[in-house]
């Protein structure tokens, strides 16, 4: 397995509009367009947008292509789900704090938001293939809703996938003990539309409730 780190041929700007979140942290309040610029802060980010009103602010191209597979081998693309928004979360099954409380408050939020969440697909795409198979992810996901469909690739297809999706990715491993390791990862929820197009970063530590007061909102 090769180690992976930041994404290669990511110029500047888009490294900085994602904020890199250990995966001891948490991800703070807030949504963001596609303009948003991140600040890292100690244990969690800060979403801005500058230029905010004015003409010619910088945009970052979101989301795109990924070909990856449902835990039953299924092959599975961003055109998969037909006229449904997608709500795409990258994590991995042994991120001690951040991706599991992403999870309960999604899990949250698509219960808030009753008959609405039938028109949402949630995602929750691993960025760690080597150690997160099929029945890792299965009985992992057990503990949230289950309409969130867990996604694996080989590791060139997940990092052709967070690359679309611009998620910094960097492998940590220990000199000593390489089976053990920790990943540092960008933490936020894509807000895709039916059409594929990107709709809105968004930032789930608010609680479910908030969550889904912000799907609500963006979801027609």
């Amino acid at each position: 397995m090769m180690q992976r780190g930041p994404m290669q041929g990511l110029a500047a700007l888009l490294l900085a509009a994602l904020v890199v979140v250990p995966d001891t942290a948490r991800a703070a309040n807030g949504t963001a367009d596609a303009s948003g610029v991140g600040s890292p802060e100690t244990h969690s980010s800060d979403v801005s947008k500058p230029g905010a009103g004015q003409a010619g602010a910088p945009m970052v191209a979101l989301g795109g292509h990924f070909h990856l597979q449902t835990l039953d081998g299924q092959p599975t693309s961003e055109s998969s789900f037909p006229d449904r928004w997608q709500l795409i979360y990258f994590g991995f099954t042994f991120c001690p704090d951040t991706c599991p409380t992403v999870l309960n408050q999604m899990t949250a939020a698509l219960k808030d938001l009753g008959a609405l969440a039938e028109r949402i697909q949630p995602l929750f795409i691993t960025i760690d293939p080597e150690r997160d198979t099929a029945d890792q992810l299965r009985a992992y996901l057990k503990h949230f809703d289950a309409r969130i469909v867990g996604l694996r690739g080989s590791p060139q297809e997940t990092d052709a996938a967070a690359a679309a999706y611009r998620v910094f990715v960097k492998v940590q491993r220990s000199a000593t003990d390489s089976e053990h390791y920790s990943i540092e990862h960008s933490s936020f929820l894509f807000l895709m539309k039916p059409d594929g197009s990107f709709a809105r970063l968004l930032q789930a530590e608010g609680g479910g409730h908030q969550l889904a007061d912000q799907l609500r909102s963006l979801v027609q």
